[in-house]
């Protein structure tokens, strides 16, 4: 259903540029799931990769800048 979505609302994206994108969303989505704690590590503790409400607050803005950014090829 995304992926349909996300052809409707970026018409003139070619079709392979949609399922990248798709591809690098879905795996920082699942990145961020996983709560590994490398982020904690990375920032020295300023983010918790554990904090939902800070991915949340964040992410859909973040992956939303990515899809605005497909062009035609």
């Amino acid at each position: 259903r995304l992926i349909s979505v996300l052809r409707k609302a970026l018409p003139g994206v070619p079709p392979e540029e949609i399922f990248w994108g798709y591809h690098f969303v879905t795996g920082s989505f699942m990145h961020s799931l996983s709560r590994s704690g490398r982020l904690d590590r990375l920032s020295g503790g300023l983010c918790k990769s554990d904090n939902l409400k800070a991915v949340k607050a964040r992410m859909a803005d973040f992956m939303a800048a990515g899809f605005m950014t497909l062009k035609k090829r």
